[in-house]
């Protein structure tokens, strides 16, 4: 079980890393509403931050980094730049978010989620649009952070309720 957990993990987390840097590449800046922009791929970025703290719990750290270095050699094949800009954002973002996560994580594994993400969020977002060159604007800025929030979140936040149900539905089926 833990085995096919780390896999599962490292799967999704990577087609995640993939798919965000894909859509970066291939469609650039997008309208977010509300008269903030992101990248196409930053839909997938919320979600990637979630994923790697999931892929962290199951499989530790040394999976995480080499997730991002696999998913670093994909992007370079259709995008080196791309590929430089998103790992060097993704390690610093990563390092601060793992200190964040580290110090929450004994008052629970979702407000350590919640709050490493929060703040890795911040500090990925800085660092890609610098490093990507994109123009460094409240609305690109903002758009960066709200739609990695709202969807790392949001979508993240429902798969635990979820993930809850299923396994108290499961724990009521094998007690009668």
């Amino acid at each position: 079980m833990g085995l096919a957990r780390s896999v599962a993990a490292a799967g999704a987390f990577l087609l995640a890393l993939v798919a965000a840097n894909a859509l970066t590449a291939n469609f650039g800046l997008i309208p977010a509403g509300f008269g903030l922009t992101v990248t196409a791929g930053t839909y997938c970025a919320g979600l990637t931050l979630a994923l790697r703290d999931v892929l962290h719990e199951v499989a530790g750290p040394r999976a995480v980094v080499a997730v991002v270095a696999v998913g670093a050699g994909v992007t370079a094949l259709f995008s080196p730049s791309l590929a430089a800009a998103s790992t060097a954002a993704f390690v610093v973002g990563e390092l601060v978010d793992l200190v964040v996560f580290v110090r929450l994580r004994a008052r629970g594994w979702l407000p350590a989620l919640v709050g490493s993400n929060a703040v890795g969020a911040l500090v990925d977002t800085a660092a890609f649009v610098a490093f990507a060159g994109l123009p460094f604007t409240v609305a690109t800025f903002a758009g960066q952070f709200v739609v990695k929030a709202v969807w790392m979140t949001g979508l993240f936040v429902l798969g635990v309720v979820v993930w809850r149900a299923v396994s108290r539905q499961r724990l009521q089926s094998t007690n009668p």
